[in-house]
């Protein structure tokens, strides 16, 4: 990725490269990074990101000399981030993992006394053909498991069960090997359990 004419960054095995000549040479920038190193994207000259095949978020703040590690909630395989202008940021990952982190705002956006719950919201597209997103919430850091079952109960697939950070959540559900008909998915989380319907029509 290049930040300008002359400034770029690239990833790849464990290691990050800079160059400030347009790409003429490359010089190693990336002591706190460790893994097979993946998707990278940085805002500017100074900060960035760069994810890992072990579920690692590695965040700099002063170009890629050093880096720090971001705690994820997972161990899976994250493949690329994207930050956005505003400071949200999103790292997807293989099963459709997808990870955001909410920006900063001001001290009186959310009041202390304000509720953070866990749910799971209804599939979109509903019906569907041949994917949908199905979205969730979570109050805090804990182990998820997101499960789809046919009309006769029986589990067809298995969306994500590992520990996931709190926040907003999303996952992508293709039902492209599946005959038409309805379908349910299940949320549980802690002592959280929730199943919602959903409709494949083809």
């Amino acid at each position: 990725q290049f930040i300008n004419t002359n400034v770029g960054f690239v990833s790849g095995s464990g290691t990050v490269l800079f160059t400030d000549n347009g790409g003429a040479t490359w010089a190693v920038r990336g002591s706190g990074v460790s893994g097979e190193t993946n998707g990278l994207y940085f805002t500017d000259e100074s900060n960035g990101w760069v994810v890992n095949e072990m579920g690692q978020i590695f965040h700099t703040t002063n170009g890629g000399v050093t880096w720090a590690t971001e705690t994820t909630g997972t161990s899976g395989i994250l493949n690329d981030v994207f930050i956005a202008a505003n400071g949200a940021g999103w790292a997807v990952g293989d099963n459709g993992v997808i990870l955001k982190h909410a920006p900063l705002t001001g001290i009186d956006d959310e009041p202390e006394t304000a509720v953070r719950e866990n749910k799971l919201a209804q599939n979109y597209p509903n019906p569907f053909n041949p994917a949908t997103t199905i979205a969730f919430n979570l109050a805090s850091y804990q182990k998820v498991q997101l499960t789809v079952y046919n009309i006769a109960g029986q589990q067809v697939a298995e969306l994500i069960n590992q520990p996931l950070i709190a926040g907003a959540h999303s996952v992508t559900f293709s039902g492209e090997n599946l005959p038409s008909g309805v379908y349910f998915y299940e949320l549980r989380a802690s002592s959280f359990n929730e199943i919602k319907k959903m409709m494949l029509v083809k």
